[in-house]
Order: C-alpha cells, then structure tokens, then sequence
C-alpha cells in the first residue's frame, strides 16, 4: 500500500522529453487506464511514477489524483478540474475520477479514466461570427 507520504515528489526541472520518454509517458497512461478499467490496486503507484518520470502531465495533478485514488476523497481535485489544472503544456490529459450515471431507475458511480489531448481550435474571423 503506498503511504500518502510517498505521494509527495518534488518537482524537477526538466527540459524537452525525448521522443523515447514521450512514448513512455503515454503507454503508461494508456496502462493506467486500462489499470482502472480492469479494477487494479495498481493505478496509484503508476500515477506516482509517472508523475516522477513525465513533464508531459502535471505532476500535481497527477499527484492528486493518486491521493484521490487512496484515500477515496475526489474533493481535492474540484478547484483543479474547474481551472483545467489537469491539462499538460503540450496539450495531453489524464483524469481518473468517479463518475456518476443516472439512467432511468438505476444510479450507479464507477471509477472513469480518460486519456486524451485538448486539440486547439482556431479563432475564426470575426466577420464569420457577425454572419451568424
């Protein structure tokens, strides 16, 4: 069980990863995501290591997350989500948190992961936004 002292890495510098690290930095990603859908003990130490080992996502969040996963209180990541502290500065994301579907009679919360990259969407001339 990892301990929430060892949740605390401090940050590194770091300089631009090597297309090698990037690779490795999304292929833990994707394993962290299939660690939850698999239902593992496992995706809060890879959230810790990778955190450690990647520049590609926020370490604090990613840190968070970890917590949230031990500890079972997701409260520490509303500030964070809602100022999109979770995006990476080339764009990339992890978020693993409950979520809660509501379908007809039943109500259920499962633990969701999501791997993604925020895709940037030009501004479109303002002429075109007058017209509509």
């Amino acid at each position: 069980m990892v301990t929430s002292n060892s949740l605390f890495i401090q940050p590194t510098p770091t300089s631009a990863p090597s297309p090698k690290k990037l690779i490795n930095a999304c292929e833990l990603a994707k394993q962290i995501v299939q660690a939850v859908k698999d239902n593992q003990l496992a995706p809060a130490a890879m959230l810790c290591q990778l955190a450690k080992e990647s520049s590609e996502f926020p370490q604090s969040w990613l840190l968070k997350e970890a917590e949230g996963l031990i500890a079972g209180d997701w409260s520490l990541l509303s500030d964070g989500f809602a100022n999109q502290e979770f995006v990476g500065s080339n764009g990339q994301f992890l978020l693993i948190a409950p979520h809660r579907m509501r379908r007809e009679v039943s109500d259920s919360i499962r633990l969701t992961a999501i791997y993604g990259q925020v895709l940037p969407i030009p501004q479109p001339p303002i002429e075109q936004l007058e017209n509509l």
